[in-house]
């Protein structure tokens, strides 16, 4: 049968040598570039917090946040922001928090 299509052993060692899909997975993942916003529950977990203290923080104005439809979304870019201020500021008081 060596007028067949294919090749039975070309395709089983091409099967062989191919990635995962959990790689393949992931080689997709690692080129979409960060998310601009995070969930409350991310921010929450992303800076150790429990959601009720990150959403109390939200709510007296501490941790920049907008409401987009129905959900409440953090900026990673004004996050980061507001924590190299905030740090900035402990600093410039003299403050040992920072």
């Amino acid at each position: 049968m060596s007028d067949s299509v294919f090749d039975v052993d070309e395709c089983l060692d091409a099967l062989s040598t191919s990635p995962e899909p959990q790689a393949q997975a992931d080689n997709v993942h690692r080129t979409h570039p960060e998310p601009i916003a995070w969930s409350v529950a991310q921010t929450a977990s992303a800076l150790g917090l429990s959601i009720d203290t990150t959403y109390k923080l939200i709510n007296a104005g501490r941790i920049p946040a907008r409401r987009i439809g129905c959900r409440l979304l953090v900026p990673t870019r004004r996050l980061t922001a507001w924590i190299n201020d905030d740090i900035g500021n402990a600093v410039d008081r003299g403050s040992d928090t920072a």
